[in-house]
């Protein structure tokens, strides 16, 4: 029998679903389960990538505002995965590490200015310079599947391959660069104070003059499932 766990906006939406769950034959399980349903948007499913990284995952939609949830058959799509029609494919993630502290996100990792100050950073990527003593509110590195999302918002562009750099509200402009997933990429706290975040999580890492944070690609994956003859669900 599959082990399924439920991640959800509030707890009255996860309700209904897990009667679904039960009733199509599937085990209910939050400690170690095969499968991740996530119900709600972007935000829920990347609370659910972070509650159990590396668990196959689908979204069930419920925000209107999320981007990556086609509009499907929730009976179908148990039926599907419970007969084994899915596939599972894997996505890399991006982590930072300042000293011996490591953070993990599936969209992107951000160095970020406390609020109300401007962060002034030097960024490298191997041994090119990206941007030398920037004044901004901060710089973001996302993953080809992130990058759709807020990396976006700030470039206008996404890409498939390799890990998005970008500065945020720079004071003069500076062009966004596409490195190998094989390159670190150093952040230098030239002026603090800054924090240090992956994805939406709440968790932040203070940062201060004369920190410097390695960014590059995980180890880990995250991995989704993909029902097979339909639209791709994804987190």
């Amino acid at each position: 029998m599959v082990k399924v766990a439920v991640v959800a906006k509030r707890r009255e939406h996860a309700v209904p679903l897990l009667r679904d769950l039960s009733s199509h034959g599937f085990e209910v399980d939050s400690s170690s389960p095969d499968i991740v349903i996530s119900f709600g948007g972007d935000g829920t499913a990347l609370r659910a990538e972070r509650l159990y990284p590396g668990t196959p995952r689908v979204m069930i939609k419920h925000s209107s505002i999320c981007a990556r949830c086609p509009d499907h058959d929730f009976t179908s799509l148990l039926e599907a995965i419970r007969r084994g029609e899915y596939k599972v494919t894997r996505q890399i993630k991006v982590e930072a590490v300042k000293d011996d502290t490591r953070v993990v996100g599936l969209n992107e990792v951000n160095v970020h200015h406390q609020l109300p100050f401007a962060v002034r950073l030097s960024v490298r990527a191997n041994d090119e310079d990206i941007g030398e003593n920037v004044i901004c509110d901060g710089v973001i590195c996302a993953t080809p599947y992130g990058s759709s999302g807020y990396f976006h918002s700030i470039t206008g562009c996404s890409f498939s391959e390799g890990l998005g750099v970008a500065f945020i509200a720079p004071t003069k402009p500076i062009e966004s660069r596409i490195v190998k997933e094989t390159e670190t990429i150093r952040v230098s706290i030239v002026r603090g104070p800054g924090l240090l975040l992956a994805d939406n999580d709440t968790d932040m890492i203070p940062l201060k003059t004369g920190d410097e944070v390695h960014i590059g690609r995980a180890s880990e994956y995250a991995r989704i499932i993909e029902v097979l003859g339909t639209k791709r669900i994804t987190v």
